[in-house]
């Protein structure tokens, strides 16, 4: 049951402290010069971009706007340069209103040459010019409208550059590299259709092929446009290079108006940035003509800043004109001249209107609009039901989405007549289902982490923080599609295979001679030398591929449950932070786990339940050195099974059955039976995994995996992958599919034995219907990579804000370090009294000759013949031992959460990796330069106490941590209080549908849109054999007719 009753005051302060909190965990950049330029004749694209500059005027940094629009009375900190732009826009546009013909196909060169010239008059108007050779930036935003050569401009200020997008991602703003997702993510073209049909997904790909055309096109003239702005010989960068060092791309848009796809970190969704939280007061008369409308209500009618009413075609304008007649309700009416013909009495007329003002108003009940994404942003935020008549662009998608929302209805503008206009008018307004459903609208546009102005300014702050931020550059922007399809790795494989086929095929051919040749017994024994040939051929290449695959603030409380059926108790902690966080908030958290808190928490319950045993494994794991071993990691994967299947059947456990629960949290490491709880208490499912994304964590939401530019989490690696790298990917990636494929098959018949078929729905079903999967990862800790709304990066969720405070025995012995502490650990799983005794002996003779003390997990009593400088616990809070200013280096195992914490108190690490991922994680550190390793095979005294040594006394290590730590701490939430909204967003919005992604319902052909180029295919070769046909008879008739005539 959910706790209620609070006061709306106190949610009200509630609120408010969490907006403050938040504010001030975004901090501010250092006072930056910033540069924008948007050269259109567009008011409505560049409102966007206004309001950002706005903020971060008002946050103390000196913007630049470069445009056509300057604001309408001065604001501190805020230079506007007039450019004017001849309107090139309007005769398009009133041919539009004419009735003229809205092809996009047609009109696009129009627009493109427009948008272009506007572009290339601002680049050479005097005021900009003048800027350009006088001053200097730190970052430079692009207003982008098909401008792309606008983009030199950053290598014109030396300065990164943003591009801002007042629409939606399409192939035309993918400067980053962000995949399309053509089979599952409808074109903003075509409206969003979720899940798309089998022609749905034809006609998509169709469309994308013609926006490759027309950006082919395109080029040619922006090509052009830039070598005379930018030249090479004045040190310019190319046109691609240009395109390439985009650092970040905004975009107008939220995932609640579209289908939610895959977003790289560096391309962020900004939706309605343009909205004001709190309405600026409008004009007296308008405030006055809008406070008396009383009980009817108001209408607003506007077409946007292009289209101008005034050319509408007469019999539509009268068609308007008597429906307005025939309503009690006012009406305001954006009108572009000051006098309207015939204008009835009801109606208030402007030539510039506050827009957002007038829909934020109670007395508003319908807005008329032509279907510009902002307009539906604002109305939607605002809760007003819309009737739509869309023009030309992607305004028929957004208004037919809105339809199929439920909150509007359309009218085609070339059947516009008063009576069709009329009834849906008063349709909308008589009817309260719509403003029912724009408000429901409302509350999920509205419920985000950040607010759309907060997250651009945090961002645009971030790349200048950062110089750039290339740490965001995702691999897939250097790659032809080629690569990016794997086109070229597929074709060394096969070409691979092909050899291997063909040198059977000859060793049989061997076989077959030398059996002509030989009696029937030497035959046999031939065929069986030979057939042992091919075997040991076969099993070679087995090995091979085995090989590389080897190397290479809330308002109600929820009741959650969390179970996390894991042995490894570093695997625990980051579950028991969240519900610990989620507790603090609130909420009644239960948590069934193997390990228990060291005191008890308010609102946090525990059920503790037994597990497997994890000793023996790890004992070989450090005397055996079978870390990697087969055995080891399938081991490994039972033992986890068993500890899920413990929990199930554990009696506490089971007492739990018939309660309420609001929300389950699956705690995951390998065993997926356990999600069957979701559907058992008829609650979301939030998945929580201890490491950054991989195929099986992958498959629940339908997260791409993009194999060809990011390396597996077994792989690692941080920098670009050559080719060789990417066979190995690709042919790990492969492997995850085989091993994905067993844990399913083998955890089937635990899922049924918990969940029978009959009372549930079946496994692979409910491993798709998994709301949210949280990752305890962060994208400076590796590749770059896309992620749908609902995978969630929250890396270091186990660390503190603040530390707690030591034991003081521990305290005293870290105060008192005059040079330093050492800090070993070898995590919750490996303990360090299994260590061989040489390398035991290696490590204590090391120790003892350092002046640094040293602070050891040793689980048992205590360290044979340690010198006096080593201090020894069993259990140590590692998260506040590194956060300690005299941990000058911590010696570890490699585990990712311990490198995480590592990264966030800047302390530089010794890693001595054991198994799994632990050598990737090691290396992406090293990488980084805050890192050195020690070989555990080759781990002796020589080797540990040079690396030792080295690390404690050259300060670059140091350095670069703190360097690291900033890079790693600077985010615009914490881990805590982002995890803690998706999983309050889930609860209150009951699995978040919205964020279901329609490509996990595909399959590898459909994903892959194999069928639709089979279909494609199929059409061209009927086309071509119609073709020929036709020809054939043409030829046939034409040359019997002139062999008639020969004859006679």
């Amino acid at each position: 049951m959910k706790r209620k009753g609070s006061s709306t005051m106190m949610r009200l302060v509630t609120f408010s402290i969490a907006f403050v909190a938040t504010l001030l965990l975004i901090g501010h950049a250092e006072s930056a010069k910033i540069v924008c330029v948007f050269p259109t004749a567009s008011k409505s694209h560049v409102l966007g971009a206004q309001a950002l500059l706005k903020e971060l005027a008002h946050r103390g940094h000196e913007v630049t706007m470069v445009s056509a629009f300057p604001l309408k009375k001065p604001l501190k900190n805020y230079r506007d340069v007039y450019i004017p732009i001849e309107d090139a826009f309007s005769a398009i546009m009133s041919d539009f209103m004419q009735g003229g013909s809205r092809n996009m196909l047609k009109i696009f060169p129009k627009i493109l040459r427009a948008a272009q010239h506007s572009s290339n008059v601002t680049l050479n108007a005097p005021q900009f010019l003048k800027l350009a050779r006088e001053e200097q930036f730190d970052l430079a935003l692009v207003g982008f409208f098909l401008n792309s050569f606008v983009l030199g401009i950053g290598e014109l200020f030396r300065c990164p550059t943003v591009l801002y997008f007042s629409a939606t991602a399409s192939g035309l703003t993918n400067h980053v590299g962000n995949p399309a997702e053509v089979a599952a993510v409808p074109h903003m073209l075509l409206g969003q259709r979720n899940p798309m049909t089998f022609f749905d997904r034809v006609a998509n790909t169709l469309v994308h092929g013609v926006e490759k055309i027309m950006m082919i096109y395109m080029r040619q003239q922006e090509l052009s446009y830039y070598e005379s702005n930018f030249p090479a010989d004045k040190g310019f960068p190319s046109y691609d290079n240009a395109l390439r060092n985009v650092s970040l791309v905004l975009l107008n848009t939220h995932f609640t108006q579209t289908v939610p796809r895959p977003y790289l970190p560096n391309m962020v969704e900004v939706g309605g940035i343009q909205i004001n939280v709190k309405p600026e007061p409008m004009a007296q008369e308008l405030q006055q003509f809008l406070d008396g409308a009383g009980r009817d209500g108001a209408i607003f009618i506007s077409f946007g800043s292009n289209l101008r009413s005034s050319n509408m075609r007469q019999d539509k304008l009268d068609a308007i004109l008597t429906m307005i007649r025939g309503l009690k309700q006012r009406v305001i009416w954006k009108w572009d001249q000051d006098e309207m013909p015939n204008r009835p009495s009801n109606v208030f007329i402007g030539k510039w209107l506050p827009q957002d003002a007038i829909l934020a108003h109670p007395n508003l009940r319908l807005f008329i609009t032509h279907g510009g994404l902002g307009s539906i942003s604002e109305s939607m935020y605002h809760g007003v039901p819309i009737v739509g008549i869309p023009m030309f662009g992607d305004q028929d998608s957004n208004v037919a989405q809105v339809v199929r929302e439920g909150w509007g209805l359309s009218v085609s503008f070339d059947e516009l007549t008063e009576p069709l206009l009329s009834g849906a008018v008063q349709e909308v307004l008589r009817d309260p289902k719509y403003r029912e459903q724009v408000q429901g609208r409302a509350l999920l546009y509205k419920d985000r982490p950040l607010g759309a102005l907060e997250t651009g300014v945090y961002w645009i702050e971030y790349i200048i923080r950062h110089r750039g931020a290339p740490h965001l550059h995702y691999q897939g922007a250097d790659l032809n599609v080629l690569q990016l399809a794997l086109l070229d790795v597929y074709a060394f494989i096969f070409a691979v295979l092909y050899i291997v086929y063909k040198t059977i095929v000859l060793i049989a051919r061997r076989v077959k001679h030398d059996g002509a040749l030989a009696d029937e017994n030497r035959v046999s024994a031939g065929t069986v030398v030979s057939m042992k040939l091919v075997q040991g051929v076969v099993i070679a290449w087995v090995v091979v591929v085995v090989v590389l695959c080897c190397c290479v603030a809330q308002l109600e409380a929820y009741r959650i449950l969390c179970i996390y059926p894991s042995s490894g108790r570093s695997h625990v902690l980051v579950g028991q932070a969240l519900l610990k966080g989620l507790a603090a908030r609130g909420h009644d958290v239960t948590m069934v786990s193997p390990f228990k808190l060291s005191k008890p928490v308010p609102n946090y319950r525990e059920i503790v339940v037994q597990k497997v045993d994890l000793g023996q494994m790890t004992r070989d794991f450090l005397q055996k050195n079978e870390g990697n071993s087969v055995g080891g990691i399938v081991h490994l994967f039972q033992s986890q099974i068993r500890t899920a299947e413990m929990a199930m059947e554990d009696a506490k456990f089971q007492a739990l059955k018939h309660e309420h629960f609001d929300l389950v949290i699956v705690g995951y490491f390998v065993v997926d039976f356990v999600l069957g709880l979701g559907p058992h208490f008829n609650a979301p499912t939030v998945v929580l995994f201890s490491a950054g994304m991989t195929k099986l964590t992958a498959d629940f939401v339908g997260n791409p995996r993009a194999v060809s530019t990011v390396p597996a989490i077994m792989i690692g690696g941080k920098g670009a992958m050559d080719f060789l790298a990417r066979v190995k990917n690709f042919l790990f990636a492969g492997f995850e599919n085989m091993i994905s494929a067993v844990s399913v098959y083998v955890q089937t018949s635990y899922y049924d034995k918990f969940f029978p078929p009959d009372r549930y729905p079946s496994f692979a079903d409910v491993r798709r219907n998994v709301s949210l999967v949280l990752l305890n990862t962060h994208f400076s800790q590796a590749t770059a990579r896309p992620y749908l709304p609902n995978m969630v990066e929250v890396g270091g969720l186990q660390i503190k804000a603040k530390p707690d405070p030591l034991p003081e025995d521990i305290r005293e012995w870290l105060d008192g370090a005059e040079h330093g502490v050492v800090y070993f650990c070898l995590g919750s799983n490996l303990k360090s009294a299994d260590l061989p005794q040489a390398k035991l002996d290696a490590i204590l003779s090391t120790f003892a000759q350092l002046k640094q003390r040293v602070l050891w997990k040793w689980e048992s009593d205590h360290i044979p013949n340690a010198p006096p400088n080593v201090l020894s616990k069993a259990w140590l809070p590692q998260d506040d031992v590194l956060a300690h200013p005299n941990v000058k280096l911590f010696i570890s195992h490699g585990g990712l959460g311990g490198m995480a914490e590592a990264k966030y108190h800047g302390v530089p690490v010794l890693g001595i990796p054991i198994f799994a991922e632990q050598f990737q994680n090691i290396q992406m550190m090293i990488d980084e330069g805050v890192a050195m390793q020690v070989d555990y095979k080759e781990l002796d005294e020589r080797t540990f106490s040079r690396a030792v040594n080295i690390m404690v006394r050259e300060h670059r290590f140091a350095e670069r941590a703190k360097v690291i730590s900033d890079l790693y701490r600077d985010r615009p939430q914490s881990a805590m209080d982002l995890a803690c909204f998706w999983v309050e967003y889930v609860a209150r919005h009951r699995g978040a549908p919205q964020l279901h992604y329609p490509g996990a319902d595909m399959n590898f052909f459909q994903h892959e849109s194999l069928d639709v180029i089979a279909f494609l295919l199929a059409i061209l070769y009927a086309v071509f054999k119609v073709i020929k046909l036709v020809l054939r008879f043409v030829y046939r008739k034409v040359f019997k007719s002139s062999r008639k005539t020969k004859v006679q």
